[in-house]
């Protein structure tokens, strides 16, 4: 489908370009706490005072940051490929590799979606949100009772951070396949 005209891009596109200046300023926001907590950490191990959940929170603040900067990349068709083959076609079928690449990333999204939604198990989530634990009983999935080591949270929250990143990425991949141009553009800007 092309964009609905050259000066106004699909209305996807849009959606896609919000979302990566969201996406540009939380990894930066993420990048800087990883930052911070870690020269206070050796700080205070210098001093003699580390911070014991300083290593499980890092962790986590990376792992959110490798995501966020995945569905970047997805947007700015920077992601991680072999190009041997697309170097060697023609434009036309080098486009075509292209948009099938587009296809796999926005079906991969959505299984990881699918998949993020039976791990989670919103629904029972939601209902029993007070106290999960006999929906835990009932379904075997007890992915909301354990704790981290340190930080005393449940680990399905930051087992949940990913999740809307698989979302966003569907988002820019099928951008890319909408408005194609669009995305060449964008690099730049990153």
């Amino acid at each position: 489908m092309p964009p609905l005209s050259p000066t106004r891009p699909h209305p996807v596109t849009r959606v896609s370009r919000g979302l990566f200046a969201l996406e540009r300023r939380l990894l930066q926001a993420l990048m800087a706490a990883i930052l911070i907590l870690t020269l206070v950490n050796i700080g205070l191990t210098i001093g003699g005072r580390s911070l014991y959940w300083a290593a499980e929170a890092l962790v986590a603040l990376m792992t959110v940051a490798a995501f966020v900067g995945q569905s970047m990349l997805i947007r700015t068709g920077q992601h991680p490929g072999v190009t041997l083959l697309a170097d060697m076609l023609s434009p036309r079928a080098a486009r075509w590799l292209r948009m099938a690449s587009d296809l796999v990333l926005l079906g991969l999204s959505a299984l990881l979606l699918v998949l993020a939604w039976r791990m989670f198990d919103l629904p029972g989530l939601l209902t029993n949100w007070q106290d999960p634990l006999p929906r835990a009983i009932e379904t075997g999935n007890f992915t909301w009772l354990e704790p981290t080591n340190t930080l005393g949270i449940a680990k399905a929250w930051i087992w949940l951070a990913p999740v809307p990143f698989f979302a966003f990425g569907g988002i820019h991949a099928l951008a890319r396949l909408l408005d194609p141009q669009d995305a060449a553009i964008l690099p730049q800007e990153v």
